[in-house]
């Protein structure tokens, strides 16, 4: 990852996409492509932690999934839920149809695992309310 002026090598943009930081305040618009070695350059940031997420953000884009699961012999039909940590971007469809087939019984405690290493990526489905 580099910052400095481009040579004339890595003056090809591949794959340029324009990501708006979400780690500080200044939410910086960072321009972040893959020159013509296939290093990722990024421009726009106003301090490291940009460049740290915009690689990231480019390369392996994460996000947390939020939704509902069916429960059983509870108040309500539907309890929140979430992913302990963020999973793949390119999952989450997959992990909510996942969610939406199962349900769960309560009682429920807020932190319980409801789903185990979803979609094998060792991330586990919790509950994000205690249900009685």
């Amino acid at each position: 990852m580099e910052t400095s002026p481009l040579s004339p090598k890595s003056q090809e943009r591949k794959d340029e996409r324009e990501i708006i930081c979400v780690v500080c305040p200044n939410s910086c618009r960072l321009t972040v492509w893959k020159d013509s070695e296939d290093k990722v350059q990024i421009t726009g940031n106003q301090c490291a932690r940009g460049l740290a997420y915009g690689e990231n953000e480019y390369l392996h884009p994460v996000r947390m999934v939020i939704t509902t699961m069916r429960i059983e012999d509870a108040p309500f039909p539907v309890i929140p839920v979430r992913s302990k940590e963020p999973i793949p971007k390119d999952l989450i469809f997959q992990a909510i149809k996942i969610i939406n087939k199962n349900k769960c019984r309560s009682p429920i405690k807020v932190g319980d695992i409801l789903i185990e290493n979803i979609l094998d990526t060792k991330i586990n489905i919790i509950a994000s309310r205690s249900m009685a």
